[in-house]
């Protein structure tokens, strides 16, 4: 019921996917049939086990099974990704894109063993457009997974649009908050880039305040 109730919310704010985190304690085939009967055609799952489903043999059957429904997109990390041989075979075995961190294996690593599809880049600037660059350079497409407020969310924006491999959907996280600070308008799954100098928005001052803590 959360996630369905998650997945509606995120409709009818603009967004065209979600990010969800299946566990072994809960029934994840029902989470996702209720997503799917909640949500249109184009609505799409990405889902990260966080490396807890052990193995290629634990793995491979539950993400196979999960593939045939049409609102999941990809997975990320099913199992741990030190696991090179584990992970090469459930992007063989599985018809769904395999994302994994960035660096973990090393990058190159990964590439030329073959263990996934696309990366997750998160970070710094400088090291958002390192990474994102040799993406670029490896023809693997990647998300952006920069999550805070919607002050984060505004920053991101420009990384986003010059990095050519940034094409698979970002990770803000920014809903998570009560509050954004800055206007955030999805249409379509994506967000407009600013044009105005430095982040290019209006901050909410008085939301700020609202929310200052004691240092």
């Amino acid at each position: 019921e959360d996630w369905k109730a998650e997945a509606v919310a995120a409709v009818a704010a603009g967004y065209t996917s979600l990010k969800n985190k299946p566990r072994p304690w809960w029934d994840i085939y029902a989470q996702v049939e209720a997503v799917s009967a909640a949500t249109p055609p184009y609505f799409k799952l990405d889902l990260d086990p966080n490396g807890s489903l052990q193995n290629a043999a634990t793995a491979v059957p539950v993400l196979t099974r999960l593939a045939r429904y049409e609102c999941v997109a990809m997975f990320e990390t099913p199992i741990p990704q030190k696991d090179i041989l584990g992970n090469r075979q459930i992007r063989r075995a599985v018809p769904r894109p395999l994302a994994m961190h960035f660096g973990n294996p090393p990058a190159m690593t990964a590439i030329r063993a073959g263990v996934c599809d696309g990366f997750v880049i998160s970070g710094g600037a400088g090291r958002v457009m390192s990474q994102g660059t040799l993406a670029e350079h490896a023809s693997m497409p990647f998300w952006l997974q920069l999550v805070g407020t919607g002050l984060t969310t505004i920053w991101s924006c420009p990384l986003g649009s010059v990095l050519k491999q940034a094409r698979w959907p970002a990770i803000p996280g920014v809903n998570i908050y009560e509050h954004t600070l800055v206007p955030l308008e999805v249409s379509g799954g994506h967000l407009h880039v600013p044009e105005g100098p430095g982040l290019g928005v209006e901050l909410d001052d008085e939301a700020v305040a609202c929310f200052e803590v004691a240092a």
